[in-house]
């Protein structure tokens, strides 16, 4: 069954995977937030949320993997702010043919609206209607990634990089994984999960 079966066919219908050629059309500033996640077999969870991801679809292209080490990593998803989230929807469905995928409101009251495409890529849209926090639409909150070791990647990140480690590493062993979250050069929030 491919991935988009397994996803009619189950309970939760959210996907994620690399977003094909988005990420660079995306207008994305800074960073807010993170969402905890933590994998257990081929399924990922956000334990804010309960949020269900299938397996990614998509594994990042050679040309960009070709410059690190020979740890493999996977795009899970990728969220942003907006300041309109009918219209963003709206827009989303009518121009690009994305579907609604799944909802929800977190536990810090923001709304989790999640859109898929045939491709399996999915884009979580986070609106807060009633924040006290200014936030600026069109940035990321997060990029999450998987990666063979938590622990190597965020000491590698620190000492050859100088980056800033926003939680983590620790680990959920309720779920068999182990995250952190660090910041990229440009202080984009970059999720870590590893699968122990």
């Amino acid at each position: 069954m491919d991935t988009v079966g397994k996803l009619v066919a189950s309970k939760f219908i959210l996907v994620h995977g690399f977003i094909d050629g988005m990420a660079g059309s995306l207008n994305i500033g800074g960073c807010r937030g993170a969402v905890n996640t933590f994998e257990t077999d081929d399924t990922i969870f956000h334990d804010s949320s309960y949020m269900i991801f299938s397996p990614p679809a998509t594994t990042i292209p050679a040309f960009i993997t070709s410059r690190t080490s020979s740890t493999s990593m996977t795009v899970l998803h990728t969220a942003v702010w907006v300041s309109d989230l009918e219209a963003t929807v709206e827009f989303y469905e009518e121009v690009l043919g994305l579907e609604y995928s799944r909802d929800f409101v977190g536990s810090d009251g923001v709304r989790n609206y999640f859109m898929a495409g045939e491709s399996g890529a999915a884009i979580q849209f986070k609106y807060d209607e009633n924040s006290d926090v200014e936030t600026t639409p069109g940035t990321m909150d997060h990029l999450a990634t998987s990666v063979e070791n938590v622990d190597t990647t965020v000491e590698r990140a620190v000492e050859e990089w100088d980056t800033d480690i926003v939680d983590g590493p620790r680990t959920l062993e309720d779920h068999d994984v182990r995250i952190a979250f660090i910041t990229d050069p440009n202080g984009y929030t970059i999720e870590l999960v590893q699968k122990l």
